[in-house]
């Protein structure tokens, strides 16, 4: 089973998020910032990172996504954001990632997870 961690800052939307793909089977460890998301990255089982861009706190979700590769060297991640600059931003960073602009649609957050994590 994948395990994913999900990184969204507003508590309904993560929720959201977190039920989708526990639907579709996937192991899911969640969390409110990137701060908080950093003490996670040492999970053994992590295999891909769901993160908002703006988050609250000293990380955004692009520090989050460079310790994450830190900790799991070219580990997938899935930004999202609702400010297409800030999706460019997130550009920089090399592959495995996909890129979402909210809002978008559950099947496209499952397809994008799906296809990171067959990779």
């Amino acid at each position: 089973m994948t395990c994913i961690l999900v990184v969204e800052d507003e508590s309904e939307i993560r929720e959201m998020l977190v039920e989708v793909l526990r639907d579709e089977g996937f192991q899911i460890i969640e969390a409110a910032s990137a701060d908080a998301a950093v003490e996670l990255l040492d999970l053994a089982s992590l295999r891909l990172v769901v993160t908002d861009i703006n988050l609250p706190g000293r990380r955004d979700g692009i520090d989050l996504a460079l310790a994450a590769r830190r900790a799991h060297p070219g580990i997938p991640v899935v930004f999202m954001s609702g400010k297409p600059t800030k999706l460019a931003q997130a550009q920089r960073l090399s592959d495995p990632a996909v890129f979402l602009q909210k809002p978008f649609s559950f099947s496209t957050l499952v397809g994008a997870v799906e296809r990171l994590s067959d990779s």
